[in-house]
């Protein structure tokens, strides 16, 4: 996600969610079914964009306000500063923006442990099953069964990868802190990678 979506209003999630579910939707089944008349195809994916966009829009919103209420933080800048730096880049040299970030990369890490299974049985699943589609059909099918495989494997990762930007955030008191197995297994591959 982008830091500037962090903080973004909930409308402005749905729109961005909505079209891109819309347009991408709407292409990709235009490709399969080309006998239904375009104006009732069109209107089809704009309702089902934003149904799919509200109800994203609100959610993301939710989520990214326990993220920024994890941080501790109320400035916008420094809002998105500690996010970028929850995902990814060097660790800030400002203590306060460290701290935030490493807050909010437990956070992410946290919320990822809760979606990760119906994640991954969500992708899984439906990978081959746009494959077989694909076969039996159309190769555009393939371009979906593409997603699902990367999201898939995203997904097999992201945990991992947030647990170790959490120990790179945290000072070493607060390591433990870390959900699960992730605090002490990380924590001994990363100085085994400084040794």
């Amino acid at each position: 996600m982008r830091s500037w979506m962090l903080t973004a209003p909930w409308w402005k999630l749905a729109l961005i969610q909505g079209t891109f579910f819309g347009v991408s939707m709407a292409v990709c089944w235009r490709l399969y079914d080309r006998e239904t008349p375009i104006a009732i195809s069109i209107t089809l994916w704009v309702i089902a964009g934003i149904v799919f966009g509200v109800i994203m829009g609100r959610i993301s919103a939710r989520n990214n306000q326990q993220i920024i209420a994890a941080s501790g933080l109320t400035d916008r800048d420094e809002i998105q500063q500690a996010a970028r730096a929850s995902r990814r880049g060097p660790v800030p040299a400002d203590p306060h923006i460290r701290q935030a970030a490493h807050k909010m990369a437990m956070q992410f890490l946290v919320m990822s442990e809760s979606q990760r299974k119906s994640s991954l049985a969500c992708f899984g699943i439906g990978t081959p099953v746009y494959l077989v589609v694909a076969f039996l059909h159309s190769f555009w099918w393939l371009l979906a069964a593409a997603v699902f495989a990367v999201m898939f494997v995203r997904t097999l990762r992201q945990s991992d990868r947030l647990a170790r930007r959490v120990i790179d955030l945290g000072p070493a008191e607060e390591l433990s802190e870390a959900p699960r197995e992730y605090g002490d297994e990380n924590h001994r591959h990363h100085q085994a990678d400084h040794e």
